[in-house]
């Protein structure tokens, strides 16, 4: 439960810790959505928005303000351009590219049904496929990478071992 003793505290803890406002506003934004405060809640949200200047430190701020706007059909666009923005800061996340997608359509044709489902079908399975391709490269790039260090380790102990050995036939040369 949401009480308003932690909805102060973290308003209080907004302006105290500065360099953390946006990702204290995201939460905040959050908790007064889950209290029912939806405009409160959604301001938090746009200002952590704005505030992470990167993006990376409020990942799933877009999101969890297009799911508030999500009622409302003057809001299609903005939606639209908020789950974009989403999909960039998390590309793994099929939810949001199924959210783009259903908004897609919906701003192509204003109903669901119809030739534009195929079009938005075909775009998210588009959007869908970049991310799968997306999680494939990194998992490809990380597994070079742990072969590659696998390699050197080993060539670093076969070193050492050399070394051992060229230092008990030294030693055992002295005799």
């Amino acid at each position: 439960k949401v009480s308003p003793q932690l909805i102060s505290r973290l308003k209080t803890l907004r302006v105290v810790l500065k360099e953390e406002e946006g990702q204290i506003s995201q939460i905040l934004g959050s908790l007064l959505i889950k209290r029912g405060n939806v405009s409160d809640g959604q301001t938090m949200l746009r200002r952590a928005i704005k505030l992470c200047k990167k993006g990376e430190q409020c990942r799933g701020a877009h999101q969890s303000l297009a799911q508030t706007l999500q009622g409302d059909p003057s809001s299609v666009d903005e939606v639209i351009k908020l789950y974009k923005k989403g999909s960039a800061l998390l590309p793994t996340d099929y939810e949001t590219y199924y959210q783009l997608g259903k908004y897609l359509n919906i701003q192509n044709t204003d109903k669901v049904g119809g030739k534009a489902d195929k079009a938005a079908a075909a775009e998210l399975a588009n959007a869908r496929t970049e991310a799968a391709n997306a999680l494939a490269s990194a998992r490809e790039e990380a597994a070079t990478a742990l072969a590659s260090a696998r390699a050197e380790a080993g060539e670093a102990a076969a070193d050492r071992m050399r070394i051992t050995e060229e230092d008990e036939e030294d030693d055992g040369s002295d005799d």
